[in-house]
């Protein structure tokens, strides 16, 4: 998986699949677990690996991968699509996109700009080759 940008930029591809939800407990932020737990029983799991694809896009966006806590900093997704980012760090101005990728998976890209392509352009190798 690649992605170009001028900008810094992280993205994360997650398959979304059984999980418990109460590790959420110890590896979000509160704000985040009480959000999974108010999401209807059958919502939860994709609701989990939607926020673990969009902290991983952002700690990939900023290099310090799993160093930083996810419990650190906050997402929220509104049933209208908004991602909403909150931290203590500054500057904490940034964006993030999710993608239909394939059935069962989550795409998300977290960059300082606001500028997304609308959808994901799969290329293999050679094509990516001939555009850089």
């Amino acid at each position: 998986m690649a992605i170009f940008h001028t900008a810094p930029i992280g993205i994360d591809v997650e398959k979304i699949r059984p999980v418990d939800i109460h590790i959420a407990e110890r590896i979000f932020s509160d704000k985040e677990y009480q959000e999974i737990l108010r999401k209807p029983r059958e919502e939860q799991e994709n609701y989990f690996f939607d926020l673990w694809s969009l902290k991983e896009s952002y700690v990939k966006a900023v290099g310090k991968g799993l160093c930083q806590p996810f419990h650190s900093f906050s997402i929220t997704k509104k049933n209208n699509g908004e991602i909403i980012f909150a931290c203590n760090e500054s500057p904490c101005r940034w964006f993030f996109k999710q993608y239909n990728l394939a059935e069962g998976y989550t795409l998300s890209a977290c960059t300082i700009q606001a500028q997304f392509p609308e959808e994901v352009t799969l290329m293999d190798l050679e094509a990516i080759e001939q555009v850089i």
